[in-house]
């Protein structure tokens, strides 16, 4: 029996997923769950941050087309970096970066 090809595959970051998701479907779209990555951010960072790392996020994440989103992105990196160290891993998360951990 064929297995068809989702468009899209929502991942929550376990190791090893993008290497079998690749095996099994080399074409398909994969982002990571933005859930769990504002999660991730949020355990990295200090506690008087949150609030603000987490407006920037969902602003990014909620953006209105895939150039803004783009924009926003950029932008909280380049912020982020500035305040905590933000580094960017791999291709999941919005457009074609994921954002990693906060290390302040």
């Amino acid at each position: 029996m064929a297995r068809e090809t989702p468009a899209l595959v929502i991942v929550d970051g376990a190791q090893g997923l993008d290497t079998a998701l690749a095996v099994l479907w080399s074409d398909v779209a994969v982002q990571r769950c933005t859930v769990h990555k504002h999660r991730n951010l949020l355990a990295h960072a200090p506690e008087r941050l949150h609030e603000e790392i987490s407006n920037d996020y969902k602003d990014m994440i909620y953006a209105d087309s895939k150039q803004e989103i783009e924009t926003k992105r950029k932008a909280f990196i380049r912020k982020w970096h500035l305040k905590c160290k933000v580094y960017v891993l791999t291709p999941h998360l919005i457009s074609s970066t994921h954002i990693a951990n906060i290390h302040c």
